[in-house]
């Protein structure tokens, strides 16, 4: 049995590579054996109330027994905010055992108990062990030092006191469970200080040697992912052992690809014109993304027709955004609607002589200066061809209309050559009428 079992850290904030914090109230070293209330047969439990200001992970509890083979209860409470015990709150996690030896004991939890910063938590024991009428006697247990007060008294006496021992309790950090009731360790050892209690006369007594073993869990809040960058979940990081949990228990360990949350890429919108000569198109993820781009017209459709004396318009669409632009197209300068034909003035119809030609069916007019299939010169020089074919009755039809054939420099004082035209016109005709009837004789077989 270890008659004084101690366990001392005095850098609760220790964090070296594979270390865990130690969160305790005791520290003061057993000097004087340790200090135990009267032991009862009622239910008697010691806590002690912890906060801290990082994200913690509990990994470890221990507390001390004071004989061999103690049944021990060991209990964790998240508490609520301004708690009336170390036992208002959230039970998180609750063990019990037998210690075969007296002394410190060291548990490991089956999982860790993550702690967020400025979270108030307790760790609550109780032991008893059965005496030999089988009934169970509940006992807690503190450090001892000779007081201040003590060493000197006797050193004045002759009996010098090589060391003495200063206890720092303070208010909210341990608590007593007797009597159904929970007090405040402090408070306790102040009564019992007054009432004379034989086992404080000279002695000072520390806080109850229970403790908590913690790793760093580090919170990492959730980061939106963008289009180009990847963001990540809410999870923990276990810093010490280098595990990562998608919960604040601890429970659901992930693997550190696992928290990332890749990157969106960009989700154009549809383009809109931006200007004349550009259009654009705009994130959905993130507005200040913005792409531009040229227009690409198409081959553009009339949309206005030129007149003789108004411009037109011809419009172009980019088919990408829908823009439009617009192009002016000239004003014809003519009301004919054929601007390849080179008298403006006929809208297509034969060429006339000043005093009456050839009619579109191509006979004489009244003055006789246009016959069938024949060239008519116009006194205003210009020279107009009138095609005939014949059929099968010798009959001659009108096979198109006049068409202009070159245009000569006008001429206007060569008068004489009408009456010329129509003598040759005679002649031409007596020598064919000549031509048919000795044709016919020839068939008769007379002249």
């Amino acid at each position: 049995t270890i008659g004084q079992p101690e366990m001392m850290e005095f850098s609760p904030t220790l964090n070296e590579s594979g270390a865990l914090y130690a969160l305790q109230h005791d520290y003061m070293p057993a000097q004087a054996y340790f200090y135990k209330p009267p032991e009862s047969e009622n239910v008697m439990s010691a806590a002690n109330v912890f906060v801290e200001t990082e994200d913690l992970a509990i990994s470890d509890v221990a507390c001390r027994t004071s004989e061999a083979n103690m049944r021990t209860t060991i209990a964790v409470y998240v508490l609520n905010d301004s708690p009336q015990s170390p036992t208002d709150g959230t039970l998180v996690y609750r063990s019990s055992q037998t210690f075969e030896y007296a002394g410190y004991h060291r548990v490991t939890l089956e999982a860790p108990i993550p702690m967020r910063a400025n979270t108030s938590f307790s760790v609550v024991t109780t032991s008893s062990v059965a005496d030999d009428s089988g009934k169970q006697a509940y006992s807690v247990t503190a450090n001892r030092g000779v007081s201040k007060e003590y060493a000197e008294w006797s050193r004045s006496k002759g009996t010098p006191m090589p060391t003495y021992c200063v206890a720092v309790v303070n208010e909210g950090e341990s608590f007593l469970y007797t009597n159904g009731a929970w007090q405040d360790w402090k408070d306790y050892l102040n009564l019992a200080s007054i009432s004379g209690e034989k086992d404080l006369d000279g002695y000072v007594v520390d806080n109850f040697t229970i403790k908590a073993f913690a790793y760093e869990l580090e919170h990492v809040e959730a980061v939106a992912a963008t289009c180009t960058e990847a963001g990540n979940i809410e999870y923990w990081h276990d810093t010490t052992l280098s595990k990562y949990y998608a919960d604040e228990a601890g429970m659901k360990e992930i693997a550190l690809s696992d928290t990332v949350v890749p990157a969106l890429g960009h989700e154009w919108e549809a383009w809109t014109n931006l200007d004349d000569t550009q259009h654009q198109r705009v994130c959905a993820h993130d507005a200040s993304h913005v792409q531009t781009a040229e227009h690409e017209w198409d081959e553009g459709k009339v949309t206005k027709e030129p007149t003789a004396t108004t411009a037109g318009e011809r419009t172009f669409t980019c088919p990408t955004c829908g823009a439009t632009k617009t192009e002016e197209i000239p004003a014809t300068g003519t009301d004919d609607p054929d601007p390849t034909d080179e008298d403006p003035d006929d809208e297509g119809s034969d060429d006339k002589t000043p005093d009456g030609g050839a009619s579109d069916d191509g006979k004489v007019s009244d003055d006789g200066k246009a016959a069938d299939g024949n060239t008519n010169t116009n006194t205003n020089g210009t020279t107009s061809t009138t095609r005939s074919q014949t059929t099968a009755n010798g009959a001659n039809q009108n096979a198109s209309r006049a068409t202009t054939a070159t245009r000569a420099t006008p001429n206007t004082g060569d008068a004489n050559t009408t009456p010329l035209i129509l003598v040759s016109l005679a002649i031409s005709l007596i020598l064919v009428s000549v031509l048919v009837r000795w044709l016919s004789s020839e068939r008769k077989g007379t002249i």
